[in-house]
């Protein structure tokens, strides 16, 4: 399998930049998901 190239420079990309300000992702559903896998 051929190695993949990352461009290190990806954090000063604008894009990036602008989605760290972003807001906080809500993933409590994955809670959920992970409280059903539990109880079955």
């Amino acid at each position: 399998m051929p190695s993949v190239q990352i461009d290190r420079e990806f954090q000063n990309r604008e894009a990036y930049l602008e989605g760290r300000l972003g807001d906080e992702v809500d993933l409590s559903g994955y809670d959920q998901l992970l409280e059903e896998d539990e109880n079955g």
